[in-house]
């Protein structure tokens, strides 16, 4: 899924003498988990389903007894 694409060659050059120069030609890629999303976009968090998971919340059955 893409958030947003957006070209800044013209407007923000890294060679403003050159406007044809290959460093102008540049792109950013910026991955974010769902969380970070989230975080961006002032959205709820996805809830995440930790069970049997490593860091899941222990469990609240009794132990065996021997």
């Amino acid at each position: 899924r893409v958030m947003r694409v957006q070209g800044l060659a013209s407007i923000s050059p890294y060679e403003a003498q050159d406007p044809h120069s290959a460093a102008n030609r540049r792109i950013s890629i910026i991955v974010m988990n769902r969380e970070a999303e989230a975080r961006i976009t002032g959205s709820d968090p996805p809830v995440n389903d930790l069970s049997g998971a490593a860091g899941a919340a222990p469990s609240t059955s009794p132990e065996p007894t021997r």
